[in-house]
């Protein structure tokens, strides 16, 4: 999907195209592979960066990267990642996401 969607694009800005194509992309998951998905994936797929992490509003799609670290991982304002197990159990199947 993400590698189609990349052709189609061309006249958009560069975060316009990332934006689009996740759209695209999870759009196509949607209606196509009848998966009720979120967009997370498909966004992350589409604007991610090696060593960067993307904030993402899942509502406005509005996004931003932030560096992970590297030289000013000791800075006060270096990001936190936190990573943890809700144990929450899901099934795209079950039509959480609209």
């Amino acid at each position: 999907g993400v590698a189609y969607c990349s052709a189609n694009d061309a006249p958009l800005s560069e975060k316009q195209r990332k934006m689009e194509r996740a759209v695209r992309c999870k759009l196509a998951e949607n209606i196509f592979c009848g998966v009720p998905c979120g967009i997370m994936d498909q966004f992350v797929s589409s604007a991610g960066c090696e060593g960067k992490l993307l904030l993402l509003d899942c509502r406005s799609l509005d996004y931003r990267e932030v560096s992970m670290g590297g030289e000013n991982a000791s800075s006060s304002d270096a990001p936190v990642l936190v990573i943890t197990n809700s144990n929450v159990k899901h099934d795209l199947g079950d039509g959480e996401y609209p």
